[in-house]
């Protein structure tokens, strides 16, 4: 006999949408369990996108969540994730389904689906997510990062300013826990939308692990999936990470059309440093068939 974790969801909020962590945390809140940390749906060429995202680093024994047997039901018709590859963050898991939905959608419109894992025999019901239409005309470039109370407001303040320098068209900080001050000394870049913060602040139980690290690979994926459509290029990068090139000097738009140019069979590519003032780019991996 099969032993079944049904995750009962509460009343959906209506500000959904504007504050979508703090629903996912009333479905998978319990430190002994994977959390759901991004559910990203996107609605393009007549195709439903389902990007799911689940954390299991701060489990024990993480390892054994990571595997990619889900299958996602929506409309009465289960879906086979197709995200077949193995994740090489430890303690995340990326999966993606692609249903073909009855009517077209709009910006922000709700759809309900159902997530069960096929090996831990967990099944999310009636999980609601807010629809994304891609933007007529993408952003450039944006940056995403992973902050905590490690960083200080003088070092977010300064690593803003060098985006924006750098000609980065937005800035998203993920934020695990709370930091002192950050919205009032931020206060005119988040008014503006040139930064976003996104609540990111899951509770810990492998101690073991720094909160600056806490859910970290999750949030990588998060974001890719959360603006993939928004953006022609995205930058993961940590605060104290800043990335300058010398060609192009404060045009990192240009930068990305260089690499682009010179490398197009890639659509990833790594900054690796070889010692303290010199840094090569690397590519580090090739599109999937259909992926751009």
């Amino acid at each position: 006999m099969k032993l079944v974790h049904r995750f009962t969801v509460p009343e959906v909020p209506r500000d959904i949408c504007n504050s979508y962590t703090q629903y996912l945390k009333t479905i998978t809140y319990d430190v002994t369990q994977p959390f759901l940390t991004g559910v990203n749906v996107h609605y393009a060429q007549g195709k439903l996108f389902f990007y799911i995202t689940l954390s299991s680093r701060h489990m024990q024994n993480c390892t054994a969540e990571q595997h990619t047997n889900y299958t996602l039901t929506y409309n009465n018709v289960t879906l086979q994730n197709e995200l077949w590859r193995k994740a090489l963050l430890i303690g995340c898991n990326q999966l993606n389904f692609v249903a073909t939905p009855p009517k077209p959608f709009v910006e922000g419109e709700k759809v309900v689906f159902t997530l069960t894992n096929l090996i831990q025999h967990r099944v999310y019901s009636n999980v609601t997510a807010c629809v994304h239409i891609p933007p007529p005309k993408r952003l450039p470039v944006i940056s995403c990062s992973y902050i905590c109370d490690y960083n200080t407001v003088d070092e977010l303040k300064s690593f803003v300013a060098f985006q924006r320098l750098s000609n980065i068209s937005m800035v998203v900080f993920y934020l695990v826990t709370p930091i002192p001050f950050l919205h009032e000394a931020l206060a005119k870049s988040i008014s503006e939308g040139y930064v976003r913060v996104v609540d990111f602040s899951w509770p810990r139980a492998n101690t073991r692990i720094r909160p600056v690290q806490n859910n970290q690979q999750a949030q990588y994926n998060t974001c890719f999936y959360q603006f993939k459509y928004d953006a022609d290029a995205i930058i993961l990068c940590d605060v104290d990470e800043y990335i300058y090139s010398e060609l192009f000097t404060g045009n990192m738009p240009h930068v990305v059309q260089y690499l682009r140019r010179t490398r197009p069979e890639r659509n990833v590519f790594t900054v690796s440093f070889d010692s303290l003032f010199h840094c090569r780019w690397f590519p580090t991996c090739t599109p999937m068939p259909g992926e751009t």
